[in-house]
């Protein structure tokens, strides 16, 4: 457990309202999504369908910051707080108190990343590179009045609007997605970072055009029909998504050793449609896992394999960490975009196995590992299946 506090002037930058530089917000500067959806129906749907509206509220995410709370004494709070309330931590009320009560927060800042929060942030925050939460610290220039948006020709007699090339660009997802741990400096999540030395930033592929999928249709009740608007369900590794970010084949070699057959199996996976690494996230939490099964000419299980590809948070010692209690960090054995890595192993088959045996491959995403299942004393939820694979392999009776 760390025991150092976070500097306040770290605390201040987490919050965006350090003396000279902004004004700090008021909760009444933010508009409610129940407000928005009253015109913008279609997208407010989609919204409250997604992660983001259950950033604050999902039952996971408070077992990791009820344990964060209890062995750091509330000294992180802000930690991993700061994205997931954000009107709470721009209004300052993440540092209050170094206490949690669930039940103190108030309705809008219980919906998590709500649309204010996003559609009033207008880019021109950056105050470094190396700054948790992200390059972006949480705005503002003491005024929510201005909604941010994609349209030039957008007209509302209810707010003003302005178009923003920051809203549309990768750098908009580095708000949250790229963080390091505020006083050991290890680099915590950078899924932006993923993206940007990959070969979709090269080509313009941005964050937006996967996770926020274009479709025709109107933003808001009277509107006019537009081309291009983008759903704001941000589908990810909970999601459908998964079954289109891997490719998984899988082979194998029968030859006879020592009077009885081995084979040589081999499986390649490939990151073939997700921009950033898979997994992303926070590393020890997320992984992805390949179960290799081989089965005889009955059916039978003659042997099984599992590999898993990520990365883990570490101790000074080398155990593995939680977070906010992390110093370093092991090999990132994620497989990047448009990357791939092959797992090979040999067995010994039953001398009397004879005919065909089939290998069975199976890729799953596992949202929470089990070791970090074991921490939190919770149960580990089901792996999703990514994709499968399978082949026949001959194995010779003489």
């Amino acid at each position: 457990m760390i025991a150092r506090l976070i500097p306040i002037a770290t605390l201040l930058l987490f919050c965006g309202w350090s003396s000279g530089q902004v004004k700090k917000l008021a909760e009444s500067d933010f508009t409610p999504p129940q407000e928005c959806g009253a015109c913008h129906k279609e997208i407010y749907n989609q919204w409250s369908q997604s992660m983001h509206s259950q950033s604050f509220t999902d039952p996971v995410y408070r077992t990791v910051i009820d344990q964060m709370m209890k062995e750091t004494g509330g000294a992180q709070k802000a930690f991993c707080l700061s994205c997931h309330a954000p009107i709470a931590s721009v209004t300052g009320k993440l540092l209050e108190s170094k206490s949690l009560d669930w039940n103190s927060f108030s309705a809008i800042e219980a919906q998590g990343v709500i649309c204010d929060f996003c559609h009033t942030i207008s880019g021109n925050e950056n105050l470094g590179k190396n700054i948790s939460v992200g390059a972006y610290v949480y705005p503002r220039r003491g005024t929510t009045a201005v909604k941010y948006g994609r349209h030039a020709d957008a007209d509302n007699s209810n707010h003003q609007v302005e178009v923003s090339r920051f809203l549309t660009s990768a750098e908009f997802c580095a708000v949250c997605h790229k963080f390091k741990h505020p006083v050991a400096g290890v680099e915590i999540q950078n899924t932006y970072e993923e993206w940007l030395k990959g070969p979709y930033s090269k080509q313009q592929v941005r964050c937006q055009d996967c996770h926020m999928p274009a479709y025709s249709g109107i933003t808001a009740l009277g509107g006019k029909q537009r081309d291009e608007i983008h759903a704001h369900a941000f589908l990810g590794g909970h999601s459908e998504m998964i079954q289109r970010a891997a490719t998984l084949t899988v082979w194998g070699v029968a030859e006879k050793k020592e009077d009885r057959p081995k084979l040589t199996v081999t499986a390649n996976v490939t990151n073939s449609g997700a921009g950033h690494t898979i997994p992303t996230g926070i590393p020890g939490i997320r992984e992805i896992a390949l179960q290799v099964e081989v089965l005889g000419p009955q059916g039978e299980l003659l042997d099984q394999k599992k590999f898993r590809f990520g990365q883990r948070l570490l101790k000074q010692d080398g155990s593995s960490a939680l977070p906010w209690e992390a110093f370093k960090s092991s090999e990132d054995t994620g497989i990047r975009p448009r990357q791939s890595k092959q797992s090979r192993y040999d067995i010994l088959l039953p001398s009397q196995v004879r005919g065909n045996v089939k290998i069975r491959a199976k890729l799953f995403m596992v949202l929470i590992s089990a070791a970090m299942s074991r921490r939190l004393s919770i149960p580990a939820p089901e792996p999703l299946l990514m994709t499968s694979a399978e082949v026949d392999v001959s194995v010779a009776s003489d």
